[in-house]
C-alpha cells in the first residue's frame, strides 16, 4: 500500500474507478493439511515427540494429528 501513494492522484482515481468487486458464494470450503507427509516416518516420529515436549494445546493437537496418519499408526503398533 506504500507504492500507492507514490502514484499521481490523478492516476490513481482513474484506477481506483477500474476495479470492481465480485462476489462468489460458497457453499463450502475443503483444506488439505499435508504435516510433513513427505518426510520418513523417523522424522515424523522426532516431530512429534518434539511437539509433546514442548507442550502447549496446539503442539499437542497437531502432534496428535500427525500420530493419526496411517503409516504413523502402523509403525507405532508394529
Amino acid at each position: 500500500m506504500g507504492h500507492f501513494r507514490a502514484v499521481p492522484d490523478t492516476l490513481a482515481q482513474a484506477r481506483l474507478r477500474t476495479i470492481v468487486g465480485v462476489g462468489i458464494p460458497l457453499d463450502a470450503i475443503e483444506g488439505k493439511m499435508k504435516l510433513n507427509r513427505d518426510k520418513s516416518i523417523k522424522d515424523r516420529l522426532r516431530v512429534i515427540a518434539a511437539l509433546e515436549e514442548r507442550g502447549g494445546e496446539n503442539g499437542m493437537a497437531i502432534a496428535d494429528v500427525i500420530r493419526s496418519q496411517p503409516d504413523i499408526l502402523v509403525a507405532i503398533a508394529g
